[in-house]
């Protein structure tokens, strides 16, 4: 999207055809969705509040995204047409962010701190019946993020148990081992839609790691795939990988460089945009 404005959190379709991103408007903001083919954007919340973090469903049919209309920050769910009300999905004094779907469409995976207070911690929950989270990664660190790997069994996520954010895999919903991915710093990790390969934030740079995955779970050495200079104002989504890993959308202030050291110096306000991945 060319037009400078206050955009942030976004999350592409898991059919790759549409952007769903947040547009503040000074205190507020609204969640918008954009044909990509098109190149048309329509209001998806109308709420003078907040409302951030979108995530799709597995089929195309739902988006969860945080209010905070009635508190520090509440999931609601709204159809992705966007033609009836969105419902309240999980509603608690605690701060919470919706961060990955499970791709069988049973669980979702969310980032919570008590309160709004203390460290973060990562939590699950089955959309059906009770919907009562439970608890996946909680310790006296910040773990965020977590995403789901496509066969759903094992999770990726930010921790900074070791003095800085690093990615980590394990297996959902309990931890058997637990597999470094990071070497110098990472956060955001996302799966290539086969679960061979996993994408992940290092500062400025997007990295790559090969991965396999089955009974046992192995990870190779990360690569850079390009550099960018991304806009700061965000939940989480400074970029998003497409299912294939080929393209990447970003919030970003200057044009990205495969494998560039040095990001080109800009300013101004963050736009989205597609950059293509690095041969690999």
């Amino acid at each position: 999207m060319d037009a400078p404005a206050e955009y942030r959190d976004a999350a592409l379709s898991p059919d790759g055809t549409r952007l769903a991103y947040d547009l503040v408007d000074g205190a507020g903001g609204d969640l918008w969705v954009r044909d990509l083919a098109r190149g048309v954007s329509s209001r998806f919340t109308y709420d003078p509040a907040l409302e951030n973090n979108p995530h799709w469903s597995p089929d195309n049919r739902r988006i969860v995204f945080t209010s905070q209309a009635k508190g520090r920050g509440d999931l609601y769910v709204k159809d992705a047409a966007g033609t009836k009300d969105a419902e309240p999905l999980l509603v608690n004094a605690d701060e919470k962010y919706i961060s990955d779907w499970s791709r069988d469409g049973r669980h979702i995976l969310i980032t919570s701190r008590n309160e709004g207070q203390g460290a973060f911690d990562i939590f699950a929950m089955v959309m059906e019946g009770d919907r009562k989270p439970f608890p996946v990664v909680k310790t006296a660190f910040n773990e965020l993020w977590a995403t789901f790997s496509p066969d759903g069994t094992y999770i990726a996520y930010q921790s900074n148990e070791s003095g800085r954010p690093e990615v980590y895999v394990h297996e959902f919903p309990e931890a058997q081992r637990k597999v470094q991915i990071s070497t110098e710093g990472g956060t955001e990790p996302f799966w290539r839609a086969d679960g061979r390969e996993l994408f992940y934030r290092a500062g400025e740079r997007i990295m790559s790691v090969p991965l396999q995955a089955g009974t046992t779970f192995s990870a190779g050495a990360p690569v850079q795939l390009f550099q960018t200079r991304f806009a700061t104002p965000a939940v989480r989504a400074r970029y998003r990988p497409s299912p294939d890993g080929q393209r990447f959308s970003s919030s970003a202030l200057s044009r990205a460089t495969p494998n560039s050291p040095h990001p080109s110096s800009s300013t101004g306000r963050p736009r989205w945009r597609a950059d293509p991945a690095s041969p690999h």
